[in-house]
């Protein structure tokens, strides 16, 4: 009768790892298709639901009276099965993004 129990508990167990499992994509399509050019990464991140993983950022200092500096950053987002989304923003303000597997 213990076992019994045992082997029922376990399967429940392993059926909701399962079901977890397949829903492990927390980054999709319409959140990729939701973010705009001119997005600020705030309004990125609320999207996403996550701050993501910064990748790259460079900076270039501007010229006082002729041009002002920029600031380039590349954010990644990254589900478990390797499915991502790229973000490139440039002064704050989203200027291209990428997906792959999405």
């Amino acid at each position: 009768m213990l076992n019994k129990k045992i082997l029922i508990i376990g399967s429940l167990v392993l059926v909701l790892l399962l079901i977890g499992c397949g829903n492990s994509k927390k980054i999709t399509m319409d959140k990729f298709n939701k973010v705009q050019t001119g997005m600020s990464y705030k309004q990125v991140a609320e999207i996403m639901g996550d701050p993501g993983e910064l990748g790259a950022s460079t900076s270039m200092p501007g010229v006082p009276g002729v041009m002002e500096g920029i600031e380039s950053k590349i954010y990644m987002w990254k589900n478990p099965d390797g499915s991502n989304m790229n973000v490139q923003f440039q002064n704050d303000k989203v200027i291209g993004k990428a997906q792959a597997g999405l």
